[in-house]
């Protein structure tokens, strides 16, 4: 056992903090001495008939109490400090590494894995800086105190100790590596746990479409349970490792005593020595019991810190020695080479040069590089080869800000950052004013929806907002170089053109542009076109060379294939799975059955019962194994106290001088308790972690399958952060009402109730101290903290929700926000979240410590009352006045953890509460309660319809449209019209706020929305692609599919040359969010993955987005022949280049008054 020099170099304050601790283990020694002393010296008076020696006793205990809660309390304030100092050190380094990562690294930086780096992460280096560090500063003190003084007071025990004791810290050791690797694979799996609960949380849309959230929420099941296994395994050796502890250090206690009772009858050794050694014999086995339980806890605290340490290692852009550049900038690319790995080609090699005032358009075909070459220039992909140069310097001489200043950035993919547009629009260049914001809207025709939030945006409006960011950004801090990658994939022609021209206006300005498009309006406005092909690499490219990849690591299971290793998990290739081949380990099946459900409600009777009660219930399994453990613990409290009680008799009983046959009942009682308390102890936390477990893993995935229902219309309004929060951190905190409150509280309680009825039946008053003490120890005390901290409670919830799901927010747009400037706009409300968030749990850890050196100081005071008792006119036999002084030492012990526990009951009540909310959602789609039997056919009937999303404006209002079955239908509108929420509806996430959706003749209304969606599926604007490998994407919409199967669907997307040029083919790893892809692929891929449904209805948001011409309208025309039968709706903003049925126009503007709309015949090809 040592302290990690690592944290108290990276933590400053830790150091303080250690400095305290020492001084305070010095002041605990000192005390502990001196309670010894005294007790031996004032019992053995008591003994003997000097009555007024109680006084002074009692004078004396409680001084050395008041020392004993000083140290303690100013040891609890100390950490207090030196968390909140590590929680904002963490969290700055956190922030200040997203703000510097490259693609390679943010690619291997899992979102939620980085989140919790500053949240559970610190929670998890709480422990060893509340506990660890103190107890090995009492550790490396106290024993070595009590061991020399009982070596001058008695050499005999002295050797019993000195072979005994030193085997504790060999034990501590040789489990404790054990432990550390096994501690290291739970942290790793509760990594890949969060992992892959956030990659569910993200993709439970596209699962509904596809009828498999139930499949999916019974592999959130599997996942928990692997998780409780592991953890379980982890456990078995580090409890193992307390057991083992507890019995050399109870055994050599009870050999201590029983042998000093011995020497003692024979008269070889005096009352007053034995006391002593009696005293000090477990302080030198104590202190390092509690720092090997200390240690074994704090070890996830040091998995975090390892975690940190490689996120630290991750490739981040560079940060050259240039500072300043000229204002016009020229950018020149000569030679440029990427190996790129991930996609299987090489782009390059490239030469391309651009000046200010010149539009470039950089065109090829999808996945060709494109987004790879702006990701060059921007300084954020590394070179394989040849040069980035700016104004004549290399892109990596210069410094990341002054690089960002001069160069910035359009993503592909925008994400709804900001609380509104206008909040949006503004990110980067806050300085911007109310009319300056307004004018940027305007030119992209935004400014209507300004007070909008940016998450109700559609895909073409998240672009023209970035466009009008950019512009904002041009004209108040003109940059050098704009690179926008594809901003009008998602435009209808006259917001393209209002885009094409307002970057053609930036350049005109002085401004360097490069445009990757597909839009040939926007060829027609550039200066150069620069045209890409698709080449690929000749052999494959060997990953693990590329920046970003951790020495060592095999391709594919860097930190970023912790959400990969999740759906292994989850698909049951766990210990005792069957051999399966490499590619199937590392491309796990995601559904190996097809399920039609789409999910439970079981938050029906949410109401009934309090927060906490509710939550029981959910795992009925559990309560009889958590009775069991109760039990246990009861039974292991009881041989704690039984052991104090037997040896304080045996000790006394044995200065009487009596027959050793009076003796040995009592000395076969110390030993069994003794090892009785080591055995029942490791039973009743194996059996009490077990019962929560599994109580949790009910309860998350009861969370997921409510989830399951309120998706995609019913959580508007929520992050991902939160949702995440409110399935791992909230429930993670609910385990600690069993383990740390309730468990804990039944044990001790009762306990301490019978030995006030044994103190009473064996020496009478005495009882009464001891009966007064454990109600304050146990009662009052930590009612008092729960009282004081309940205001706190639900403030502290919420800070901690909020930060948790900021965090995420930043986490996941890191790449977008770095390069916007707006790193800041995420920093300073982090910053103030920690700051609330340290704020609370200082006013707490005030509370707390305050509380905490009471109940240090209680035992020595309640000793120095039942003192005063037993020293009264009817003075106690010898054996009853040993029990009455020093059984209210460990009756006060054992009563201890309830203050901590008692501060953590209301922020258990707020995160239950919190969970009961999302559980008791009212279903965004009610369900009917007795379904319709489905129609003979798939017609779609929309009569006099209104469609819209909760708590916005209906956008399609009397709508009345006709499909017949294998109708081939196009819907057109601009972008923003409400073309999504018209596919929304018609895969039932909608339901019609007035009028009839009828499918085969039957009113949705009747149907469940899983029975509709047997029918009809949606391929959404922005298609999710779990972190697995291709064969399993394209699995999930038909678990049964064979190999050659996928294949005729990834040949007529034109996707299969490409799969086949990936040195592992269909098991090639996507990646999170499919990474590994260009847009177009991704795109794609879902394209090939609908066409192997079996659905009937087939809604395709924006097909041909990201698709060069050429490629989307053969595409197109594939689509139109592979689903000749089935009823195929494809939503656009132009034409598809191939004939419809009919076509549907969108309403031209968002609005909530009611706008016609019908169907009109479309006789030529589109």
């Amino acid at each position: 056992m040592r302290t990690d020099r690592r944290l108290l170099r990276r933590i400053p304050a830790l150091r303080v903090h250690l400095a305290v601790s020492v001084a305070a283990a010095v002041a605990t020694a000192a005390a502990v001495l001196a309670q010894a002393e005294v007790l031996a010296g004032g019992i053995a008076d008591l003994v003997v008939g000097r009555t007024g020696a109680a006084g002074s006793l009692a004078v004396a205990l409680v001084a050395i109490g008041a020392v004993r809660g000083a140290a303690r309390w100013a040891t609890d304030l100390s950490a207090t400090a030196a968390t909140a100092a590590a929680r904002r050190q963490v969290t700055g380094d956190v922030i200040a590494k997203l703000d510097a990562l490259d693609e390679a690294g943010r690619r291997s930086a899992h979102p939620s894995e980085v989140s919790a780096l500053a949240s559970s992460g610190i929670d998890a280096l709480e422990p060893w800086i509340r506990s660890y560090l103190p107890s090995l500063s009492l550790a490396a003190v106290v024993p070595l105190a009590a061991g020399l003084r009982i070596m001058v007071a008695d050499l005999w025990s002295a050797v019993i100790l000195i072979v005994t004791v030193p085997l504790i810290p060999v034990f501590m050791v040789l489990i404790g590596r054990l432990t550390d690797e096994r501690s290291r694979r739970g942290w790793a799996t509760m990594q890949r746990l969060g992992a892959h609960f956030h990659d569910v949380l993200v993709g439970l849309e596209t699962l509904r479409l596809f009828g498999r959230a139930e499949a999916q929420i019974e592999r959130v099941r599997r996942v928990t349970d692997d998780y409780r296994q592991a953890v379980m395994r982890t456990l078995r050796v580090a409890f193992l490792s307390a057991l083992a502890l507890e019995l050399l250090a109870t055994l050599s206690v009870a050999l201590v005593a029983v042998t000093a009772g011995v020497r003692l009858a024979h008269g070889d050794l005096d009352l007053t020595t034995a006391l002593v050694v009696l005293l000090l014999a477990p302080e030198c086995s104590l202190p390092l019991r509690r720092v090997g339980a200390a240690f074994h806890a704090a070890t996830a605290g040091t998995d975090a810190l390892d975690d940190l340490e490689r996120f630290d290692q991750l490739s981040e852009t560079p940060d050259g020695p240039i500072d300043h550049l000229h204002r016009e900038v020229r950018m020149s690319a000569t030679g440029l080479v990427v190996a790129d790995g991930e996609r299987g080609h090489r782009v390059g090699p490239i030469d391309l040069q651009v000046t200010g005032g010149e539009l470039v358009a950089l065109v090829g075909p999808t996945g060709s590089g494109k987004s790879t070459v702006l990701g060059v220039l921007a300084g954020d992909v590394a070179l394989t080869a040849g040069r980035v140069e700016v104004n004549g310097l290399a892109v990596d001489t210069l410094a990341r800000s002054t690089r960002r200043a001069a160069v910035q950035s359009i993503p592909q993919f925008p994400r709804p950052l900001g609380a509104t547009v206008d909040a949006s629009v503004a990110l980067g260049c806050p300085e911007a004013s109310a009319a300056a914001r307004r004018a940027a809207l305007a030119e992209v025709d935004l400014d209507q929806l300004a007070d909008r939030r940016p998450d109700e945006l559609s895909g073409g409006e998240l672009q023209r907002l970035a466009v009008a960011r950019a512009l904002l950004t041009s004209s108040i801090r003109p940059a050098g170089v704009l690179l926008a990658d594809e901003p009008t994939a998602h435009l209808d022609p006259e917001n393209a053109t209002l885009v094409g021209r307002a970057r053609r206006r930036v350049a005109d300005a002085g401004v360097a542009v490069v445009v990757v498009t597909h839009d040939r309006s926007i060829e027609g406005l550039a200066d150069r076109v620069t045209a890409l092909r698709l080449d690929h690499a000749d052999s494959p490219i060997d990953r693990g060379a590329e920046r970003g990849a951790e020495p060592g690591t095999a391709p594919g299971t860097g930190p970023g294939r912790a959400a990969g290793a999740a759906w292994e998990a989850a698909s049951g290739g766990a210990d005792g799975a069957a051999e399966t081949s490499r590619a199937e380990r590392q491309a796990p099946r995601l559904l190996p059955e097809p399920i039609a459900g789409d999910g439970a409600d079981s938050a029906r009777d949410a109401g009934r019962v309090g927060d906490l009660a509710w939550f029981g219930r959910l795992a009925p399994v559990a309560r009889g194994r958590t009775a069991g453990a109760r039990a246990l613990g009861i039974a292991a409290e009881a041989c704690t106290v039984g052991l104090a009680g037997t040896a304080a008799w045996l000790i006394l009983r044995a200065a009487e001088r009596p027959s050793f046959a009076d003796l040995a009942v009592v000395a076969v009682a110390v030993r069994a308790f003794g090892l009785g308390k080591g055995v029942l102890r490791y039973a009743e936390r194996l059996a009490s972690h077990d019962a929560t477990l599994r109580r949790l893993g009910a309860i998350r995935a009861e969370v997921v399958a409510r989830l399951g229902r309120l998706v995609p219309a019913g959580v508007p309004r929520t992050g991902r952060g939160e949702l995440l929060a409110a399935v791992v951190d909230d429930v993670d905190r609910l385990g600690d009402l069993e383990l740390r409150i309730v468990g804990p509280a039944v044990s001790a309680l009762t306990v301490a109730s019978g030995a006030i009825v044994g103190v009473a039946a064996v020496a009478g008053r005495p009882a009464l101290a001891l009966a007064a003490g454990a109600v304050v120890a146990g009662i009052v005390l930590p009612a008092w903290v729960a009282r004081r901290s309940s205001a706190t409670a639900a403030p502290l919830a919420e800070a901690r929700a909020a930060r948790s799901s900021t965090l995420l927010d930043l986490a996941e747009g890191c790449g977008e926000i770095a390069f916007i400037g707006a790193t800041a706009a995420w920093k300073d409300p982090l910053d103030l979240l920690t700051e609330r968030v340290c704020e609370i749990e200082r006013s707490r850890g005030r509370r707390a410590a305050a509380a905490s050196g009471l109940s240090a100081a209680l035992g020595a005071w309640t000793a120095a009352a039942t003192a005063l008792l037993v020293g009264g006119p009817a003075a106690a036999s010898g054996p009853a006045i040993g029990v009455a002084v020093l059984v209210p030492l460990a009756v006060i012990e054992l009563l201890s953890p309830a203050v901590p526990g008692a501060e953590l009951v209301h922020s258990v009540a707020a995160s239950a509460a919190r969970l009961r909310a999302l559980l008791s959602r009212p279903d965004p789609t009610p369900e009917p309660a007795t379904p319709a039997s489905p129609g003979p056919t798939v017609d779609i009937v929309l009569d006099d319809a209104r469609f819209g999303w909760p708590d916005g404006p209906a956008i399609w209002s009397h709508l009345d449209v006709s499909i017949r079955e294998g109708d081939h239908v196009a819907v057109r509108g601009p972008s923003g019209s409400g073309k999504s929420t018209l596919a929304a509806g018609l895969a039932a996430f909608l339901r019609p706020r007035s009028g009839a959706y009828r499918l085969g003749g039957v009113d949705t209304e009747s149907l469940g929305g899983a029975q509709v969606r047997r029918a009809v599926t949606w391929c959404t604007q922005d298609p999710w692609l779990a972190d697995t490998s291709i064969r399993e994407n394209l699995r999930l919409a038909a678990p049964e599919a064979l190999d050659p199967q996928l294949w005729d669907a990834l040949d007529t997307m034109r996707l299969g040359d490409w799969v086949r040029s990936m040195p592992e083919g269909l098991d090639t790893l996507l990646g999170r969010g499919g990474v590994a892809a260009s847009g177009g692929q991704r795109q794609r891929l879902a394209l090939a993955r609908v066409l192997l449904a079996d659905h009937h209805v087939i809604v395709l948001d924006e097909p041909t987005a990201h698709l060069d011409a050429d490629t989307g309208t053969g595409i197109m025309r594939d689509l139109t022949s592979a689903l000749a039968g089935r009823s195929m709706i494809a939503i656009g903003h132009a034409d598809f280049g191939v004939a419809f049925d009919t076509a549907i126009e969108a309403p031209t503007r968002r609005a909530a008054e009611p706008l016609d709309h019908s169907a009109g015949e479309v006789p030529d090809a589109q």
